[in-house]
């Protein structure tokens, strides 16, 4: 949000350019403000689902998440870790996680930006 005021109020030019920049720029330490209470949230959902050592598969099986040796699909790396926490080496983020009866246990911070 303020990338965007601050783009709009970069762009703006002539006289109605000085009324918007006048109008939008009291808006600029809220947006910054809005922004930074925004990436909390996000830090803390992360936490709160990182958190998480087991889940359940579709069948209801017991899946464990973590701590424990995973390896990276992308990179093909071995890591200590949570299931669903960036790859060290790669930064790639694990979309799904296989439980013993070969059904998927999706990753429920994926948003489709697995890091590369």
């Amino acid at each position: 949000m303020t990338r965007l005021l601050l783009t709009a109020i970069a762009e703006s030019q002539g006289a109605s350019g000085l009324v918007l920049s006048a109008l939008l720029a009291p808006a600029v330490p809220l947006a910054w403000a809005l922004d930074r209470l925004a990436e909390l949230a996000s830090s803390r959902w992360w936490s709160a689902h990182l958190g998480l050592c087991q889940a359940r598969c579709p069948r209801g099986h017991v899946v464990e998440l973590g701590p424990a040796s995973w390896e990276c699909a992308a990179c093909k790396l071995s890591f200590d870790g949570h299931a669903f926490e960036p790859c060290p080496y790669c930064s790639s983020i694990a979309y799904a996680v296989l439980c013993a009866c070969s059904l998927p246990v999706l990753n429920p911070l994926w948003d489709g930006d697995n890091g590369d």
